[in-house]
């Protein structure tokens, strides 16, 4: 989870650039997804930590068989898009 979604977004680029594939984290607030859209379902509260999730949560791609350079890479590149 990203501080932001401007931080959210920089480094799936950057890793995405560094040929590491990056996904959204969708389960975030369902009631923002298209396929609620239809249905009637009522909601309690404000869904702040939902909406967080969705706006500045990533996945990016790991392996039980990732070797110590692969995990570096992506380590670095992490460590270089999130630099001050």
């Amino acid at each position: 989870l990203c501080r932001s979604t401007e931080d959210r977004n920089k480094l799936r680029d950057a890793l995405e650039a560094a040929g590491i594939e990056t996904r959204p984290v969708i389960s975030g607030n369902l009631v923002r997804q298209p396929a609620t859209r239809d249905l009637e379902y009522r909601v309690s509260g404000s869904l702040a930590g939902a909406d967080a999730i969705m706006d500045r949560g990533i996945y990016w791609g790991t392996d039980p068989l990732m070797t110590d350079e692969q995990v570096d890479h992506v380590v670095r590149v992490v460590s270089q898009a999130l630099a001050p």
